[in-house]
């Protein structure tokens, strides 16, 4: 059983989950209809045999005398006619009820089922969305445009905390990104006194700042001391020494 309705999608379970109690409820209502009719028929045709003077077994009065136990006296052609009157208008409303509540268990289920799917693709639509920004193959985000009160809801508004969470990362690591550019164009240029110190959302771009300007330093003391070796050299000063600690 578990195989079947793995093998089934979400569209399909929905629809079987409603057919089911949906049959049984018609199965259910054609019984109780048909108990109701086969009544109906039995007192009338009871009726008619006794208007027109029919033989009447006693199994055909039976049902007639037990209309109403004090009787007595009373004209059973009127009580025939009173109970097979009483009959057709139950059955009646029972049927007019049958079918206004199965019209309304149609389009409650049809409005459920379409709901439920709306709700499903719209998530998907958002997730979709949220993924190709992350991926970088779409610049803007939109917010999964899903106000409803059940679980979907609350899903739809769990997703959208978490985007707009990393959406405002995602923007803290490109300002990160667009400042090392800057720095790096800067210390190509022979700038050394320029640092990345924006802080991005991301530890990654964080330890990659963080050793970025590590560079950026061990370099500016590595040209000072050759710097000062070379300016101690013009000086005709050769006892100067330069520390070759971490100088490749």
């Amino acid at each position: 059983m578990t195989r079947l309705l793995n093998r089934l999608n979400l569209r399909n379970k929905l629809v079987l989950m409603m057919i089911i109690p949906f049959l049984g409820y018609i199965y259910i209502s054609i019984c109780f209809l048909n108990k109701m009719t086969d009544d109906y028929e039995s007192y009338k045709n009871i009726h008619q045999n006794f208007q027109n003077k029919t033989h009447l077994h006693l199994n055909d009065l039976l049902p007639s005398l037990l209309i109403n136990d004090d009787i007595k006296g009373e004209d059973i052609s009127s009580s025939l006619k009173s109970k097979v009157d009483e009959l057709y208008t139950s059955l009646l409303i029972h049927s007019i009820l049958i079918i206004t509540i199965l019209s309304l268990t149609i389009v409650i289920f049809w409005t459920m089922f379409h709901n439920i799917i709306y709700s499903i693709r719209t998530i998907k639509k958002g997730l979709n969305r949220f993924f190709n920004y992350l991926c970088s193959t779409e610049k803007s985000l939109e917010l999964i445009d899903l106000d409803s009160h059940d679980g979907f809801g609350d899903m739809a508004r769990e997703i959208n905390k978490n985007i707009i969470i990393i959406k405002e990362g995602l923007i803290k690591d490109n300002e990160v990104i667009t400042e090392a550019k800057f720095v790096s164009n800067m210390v190509g240029k022979g700038f050394l006194v320029y640092r990345i110190e924006k802080t991005a959302n991301n530890l990654y771009i964080n330890e990659l700042k963080d050793t970025f300007n590590e560079m950026i330093e061990d370099l500016r003391v590595n040209i000072v001391k050759s710097f000062n070796a070379s300016l101690s050299y013009a000086n005709r000063d050769f006892t100067h020494k330069v520390e070759k600690n971490g100088v490749g």
